[in-house]
């Protein structure tokens, strides 16, 4: 410990809903004065393993719009560099949903305002199920993703995604390669606000079901509520 510099090692941080397993930490302010704006001046480094993290109390101490979500991470294994508003780091490891599983490199820029806050992520790896999706999605915005996604559940089964990802959580475009159980897809999708709390999904779509037999929507849009308080117009 040092004049606006902390640092610790084999540390936890345990919640009603956490356990946050750290192996080393430090932080560094040019002086104490520093940690009055914690989330913008104090850069950290730090180490994430084999931990539990909710959104309803340790993430929500960043960034509290977050404590709507109600969305769990386990078997979390990371590293954030920077400070809170402004910080890169790897995701090793982290499971959501029980079957839901990502691994991907991020840039995380703007917290503790969740809707104005960019996201850079470059995932190597995203595996999940339709079915999980739609609790997840059901657990952030509290609404049931619409029928159609029902209907291709059982028909895509398990879900692996690769590519990147860059925007904000309302406002963002995405490259991906998608593997399903039935084939594959390649999609360029960018959606983007409306008004009266809806959003709009564009983009182009191909699936390849097979080597000799593929298919292709491009310019499509839907509509959709942004959050559980949106308009249904």
């Amino acid at each position: 410990m040092s004049q606006g510099c902390l640092g610790f090692e084999d540390a936890e941080i345990v919640t009603p809903n956490s356990a946050i397993h750290i192996p080393y930490i430090s932080l560094v302010g040019n002086s104490w004065d520093d940690y009055k704006d914690f989330v913008g001046q104090v850069r950290l480094d730090a180490a994430v393993r084999n931990s539990r993290v909710s959104t309803d109390d340790a993430i929500a101490w960043f960034a509290p719009r977050l404590r709507e979500w109600h969305v769990t991470f386990d078997d979390a294994d990371l590293e954030l560099t920077g400070q809170v508003a402004d910080f890169t780091g790897r995701i090793r490891s982290l499971t959501l949903c029980d079957s839901t599983t990502l691994v991907a490199d991020l840039a995380v820029k703007g917290l503790p305002d969740i809707r104005q806050t960019r996201f850079d992520l470059d995932v190597s790896r995203l595996r999940t199920s339709a079915g999980a999706l739609e609790r997840l999605a059901l657990d952030i915005t509290g609404r049931q993703a619409p029928g159609a996604c029902g209907r291709h559940r059982v028909e895509f089964g398990r879900i692996d995604l690769r590519g990147p990802f860059r925007g904000s959580l309302s406002s963002f475009g995405m490259r991906a390669g998608i593997a399903t159980d039935v084939g594959t897809l390649t999609c360029d999708l960018a959606m983007r606000p409306l008004r009266k709390g809806m959003s709009s999904i564009r983009g182009g779509v191909e699936r390849a079901v097979s080597a000799s037999a593929s298919c292709s929507t491009a310019a499509t849009c839907w509509a959709m509520p942004r959050s559980r308080r949106a308009s249904t117009a």
